[in-house]
């Protein structure tokens, strides 16, 4: 709680699900099967989603930079 409220994150919705989506395939991982669960199909769909308005996003950025993201 005392991090946020520094002020020094900002919050944003749905600005650029395409990097969320991204920055989670990087991340994520199917522990010893190697991989991620996310896979280029997915990231496709759920960006086609986005576009459509039925998947949203919610970021945080430190700085104008990605630092974290649900979608």
């Amino acid at each position: 709680a005392r991090t946020v409220r520094q002020g020094r994150f900002e919050t944003r919705e749905s600005e650029n699900l395409p990097a969320v989506i991204e920055k989670c395939s990087e991340v994520v991982h199917r522990g010893d099967q190697g991989g991620t669960w996310i896979t280029p199909e997915m990231r496709e769909a759920y960006t086609n989603l986005g576009r459509l308005g039925l998947c949203r996003s919610y970021e945080t950025y430190l700085d104008s930079e990605l630092v974290g993201g649900v979608y």
